[in-house]
């Protein structure tokens, strides 16, 4: 590997590091959307516009939430817009 200055090996750092962030926020919303599949059937598009748009911290809630949550809109609240 070639030599890297100092704000080089900086940026290279923060590139991984926000991609490690994307694909693990990609992968919590993929595992969420299959699980919601599978207890509630086929998918509103306003769901999956929610899980894709969302960030990490919303996603674990409603993960947690799906524990519990009889259907969609207590897993979301009544809003069914992104």
């Amino acid at each position: 590997m070639d030599y890297l200055l100092p704000f080089e090996r900086e940026a290279l750092a923060r590139g991984e590091q926000e991609g490690l962030e994307r694909g693990i926020r990609q992968g919590q919303a993929l595992v969420l959307e299959r699980l919601l599949a599978h207890r509630f059937g086929i998918l509103p598009d306003y769901v999956k516009q929610r899980l894709q748009d969302a960030d990490t911290a919303p996603l674990t809630v409603w993960t947690d939430r799906l524990l519990y949550s009889a259907t969609l809109s207590d897993l979301f609240g009544s809003q069914q817009t992104a």
